[in-house]
């Protein structure tokens, strides 16, 4: 994906307090504040794949250029760990996510939230009858180079969201029982 334009200009704001930043030893792992606001507003990027793979089972059919509108990003700042709050953002205006969790700078890793709306289900999956307030929470980690999307969280919990809609009541919480309290039977 490449950045191609952005609609207006982004803007960062830090409250003076709390903020604290070495001017001998400069660099984000010492920046310190307690909070910020970053607003990207719309970006407008490029993808030479048709399809954006949210994640497993979940592809979003995409133009050659994507339209990005964020929500602004409040976030603090303390020893090299930003803590970004939870923030949203639309994709094509048409996918609506959640991000939210926390940036080391010190080490180079992240440990976010990727959080996918019950519009955003609805919408890739089929998934309807979700609270409008549901979000599905997908736990991304790794150094920002190599993020890496908890694969097989995501898939047992939209296996689950599947299973509790074609399911009946009764035959689901039968099933859940079964698979939680029965211990294996022995080898033959």
């Amino acid at each position: 994906i490449e950045l191609l334009s952005i609609r207006h200009p982004m803007t960062l704001f830090i409250d003076q307090k709390g903020f604290s930043v070495p001017l001998n030893d400069f660099h984000l792992k010492n920046l310190n504040f307690s909070y910020g606001r970053l607003n990207v507003n719309q970006i407008t990027c490029c993808s030479k794949d048709t399809t954006l793979t949210v994640l497993p089972l979940i592809d979003f059919k995409v133009e050659e250029t994507m339209d990005l509108f964020f929500a602004p990003l409040e976030l603090s700042m303390k020893k090299g760990k930003m803590t970004i709050n939870r923030t949203e953002f639309l994709l094509n205006q048409a996918l609506h996510l959640a991000l939210w969790g926390d940036l080391d700078f010190s080490s180079n890793n992240a440990n976010i939230t990727l959080g996918l709306t019950a519009q955003s289900l609805q919408k890739t999956l089929g998934i309807r009858d979700l609270d409008s307030r549901y979000v599905l929470k997908v736990p991304v980690q790794g150094p920002f180079n190599a993020l890496k999307i908890d694969k097989k969280a995501a898939l047992g919990k939209i296996a689950l969201l599947l299973g509790e809609r074609a399911l009946p009541e009764n035959r689901l919480t039968e099933l859940l029982n079964c698979l939680l309290y029965t211990s294996p039977s022995p080898p033959d």
